[in-house]
């Protein structure tokens, strides 16, 4: 049994504490920190084999991927940073999942690193399904800053032009 499952089988006890409320937010970074530091997550047979990734899983991982997040929950493969280099070899996914995920990072961020990374890890004939909240918005106000200056792409914190 691993040391994180030992942790979650002892939970009852650790949460009836009532310091609890005023610790969890402060354990559960810390533990996510350690986690995403530890290289040992990396010699996972399930990471290693891995053919379908759960990019951003959050509370809601899925059977039968390796569901990566930031934060360490029940269900999280490996705690990872999606800014990182991804762990996986050059064209071995065969599919790639992620909702709700890439609106939380920097435009640039998504866009120069995370997409690239996905594009990277994919093999030939591979899928990638991106669910973000109305995606359509957004494809359409960066086909149109592709021919004229000045679209604004609301909630970003500057104007951003793809050029």
């Amino acid at each position: 049994m691993t040391w994180t499952a030992c942790l979650w089988e002892k939970r009852t006890l650790i949460t009836r504490s009532r310091a609890w409320p005023l610790l969890e937010p402060l354990v559960l970074q810390s533990l996510s920190w350690g986690m995403r530091h530890d290289p040992w997550q990396l010699r996972s047979s399930r990471i290693r084999n891995a053919t379908y990734l759960n990019a951003g899983c959050g509370q809601k991982p899925r059977p039968g991927f390796v569901n990566l997040d930031y934060t360490w929950r029940p269900g999280v493969d490996l705690v990872w940073d999606l800014g990182w280099r991804l762990p996986f070899a050059d064209r071995s996914l065969r599919g790639i999942y992620t909702e709700h995920c890439l609106e939380h990072l920097p435009l640039a961020v998504a866009t120069e690193h995370v997409l690239p990374e996905f594009h990277r890890v994919l093999s030939a004939g591979g899928r990638v399904r991106l669910i973000v909240p109305d995606g359509g918005l957004y494809l359409q106000l960066y086909a149109e800053s592709r021919h004229r200056e000045g679209v604004f792409f609301p909630i970003l914190t500057r104007n951003w032009s793809p050029r």
